[in-house]
């Protein structure tokens, strides 16, 4: 699906990471981590074999520690491209 707004162009992708660090990585490097967004279906429990209930904390703090972000690119991925989006910032 492509979106225009204020003349820039958007393109989103649906992506099903599967939990799988590398293809995360490959996609910063593909498009960039100014073009991704984050997303979840919480509370799915992420990783069923280590909880009993849903914790997306240990997601995100997975996400922060394996990704290899720097803090201004978490926040891009956690809403500041988003809001860059909607013309929000």
């Amino acid at each position: 699906m492509t979106y225009y707004t204020n003349n820039i162009k958007f393109t989103f992708f649906i992506y099903w990471i599967n939990h799988n660090m590398g293809i995360f990585k490959q996609m910063v490097e593909l498009v960039g981590i100014d073009k991704l967004l984050f997303g979840s279906d919480y509370p799915l429990r992420i990783f069923p074999r280590l909880e009993k209930s849903p914790e997306m904390m240990r997601y995100f703090r997975t996400i922060r520690k394996e990704s290899g972000l720097s803090k201004s690119e978490l926040c891009n991925l956690y809403g500041d491209n988003f809001a860059r989006m909607m013309s929000l910032h």
